[in-house]
């Protein structure tokens, strides 16, 4: 059985550095870095890109710092690498800097080689990022009382 898992695990290995994913990006979708939920998070957003892909992500927020960033995605792998990559850059970042982060950052941050007829996925959790973080600070945003 496990030389069987071995035998599936080196081809996905295979077809996806054939398509152009980065070893880290491989390693991302292999190991599902980040999948799941957080049981009661600070923020959270979820939405259907054009393409089909579904991304939920998860942040665990204390004072302005993300603290843990969690995702679900009912895509294809590149949304699974992109999920990943964020939510690692995440994590220890305060809002002001996860509201900084650029499509740029989470390419660098898979090792730059990525499909070029996937990068959408990369802009789909970036802005499932930037809808949680916008929904967070409207929720937690100071009312003034109009006297």
């Amino acid at each position: 059985m496990n030389d069987k898992k071995t035998d599936i695990t080196a081809t996905i290995v295979k077809l996806l550095e054939g398509e152009g994913f980065s070893p880290r990006a491989v390693e991302y979708y292999l190991k599902q870095i980040n999948v799941g939920r957080i049981k009661e998070p600070s923020a959270s957003f979820v939405f259907t890109g054009p393409c089909g892909d579904t991304v939920e992500i998860y942040l665990l927020i204390k004072g302005e710092v993300i603290e843990d960033a969690k995702f679900i995605t009912t895509g294809c792998s590149a949304s699974f690498c992109s999920g990943s990559a964020l939510t690692e850059i995440l994590k220890g970042k305060t809002l002001k800097e996860a509201e900084e982060i650029e499509g740029e950052d989470i390419l660098k941050h898979l090792g730059g080689s990525f499909p070029a007829q996937k990068v959408h996925c990369v802009h789909l959790v970036k802005r499932v990022l930037e809808e949680a973080l916008a929904q967070y600070r409207k929720k937690h945003s100071k009312r003034v009382d109009p006297k």
